[in-house]
This record gives structure tokens, C-alpha cells and sequence, in this order.
């Protein structure tokens, strides 16, 4: 009769079995991080859209129009504050 004996598992062998694990954990995380790169890489950019002062102010009014039944005081300051924008920041 024939016995196949194992050896003993030494911290060495154990730190190696494990490695193998803990490189196939790195490559899936670096594969993450190359496509996030690649993603944020295509991804166009835009330009922010330029309002003039005039249009802004004209924003803040329809605000103020909305709110004049409810809260006549508040659409009153909507209103000033338009003006004040407009008269600081217009051509």
C-alpha cells in the first residue's frame, strides 16, 4: 500500500499561496482605475454658458413675478436686487 504525504505548510509557503490572491486583487483594482481614467479622459468638456447681466436680472424677475401674490415683500427685494445687479454688473 502506497501514502502520499504533504508537506508541512511553513509561513513561507502560506505568505506564497496567498500572493497569488493578493496579486489578481491588485490587477482588478488597476484595471479599475485604468478605465476610470480612460473614461474621464473622453469625457468632452463644455463650456459654462455666459448670461449677460440684463438676461440674470431678467431671471431674478420672473422670480419675483411668481412670488408676488404669495409674498409681496420678498418679490419686492427679488425686484431690488435685479436692479441693483443690473445697474452694477450691465453695459
Amino acid at each position: 500500500m502506497t501514502s502520499t504525504t504533504l508537506p508541512k505548510q511553513t509561513p513561507r509557503t502560506k505568505a506564497l499561496a496567498g500572493s497569488g490572491y493578493s496579486l489578481h486583487a491588485l490587477s482588478v483594482a488597476l484595471h479599475q482605475v485604468l478605465a476610470a481614467l480612460k473614461a474621464a479622459v473622453k469625457r468632452p468638456v463644455r463650456a459654462p454658458e455666459v448670461s449677460s447681466a440684463a438676461e440674470e436680472a431678467n431671471k431674478v424677475r420672473r422670480l419675483a413675478d411668481s412670488y408676488m401674490k404669495s409674498d409681496p415683500r420678498f418679490a419686492e427685494e427679488l425686484y431690488a436686487a435685479a436692479n441693483r445687479h443690473e445697474a452694477i454688473h450691465g453695459t
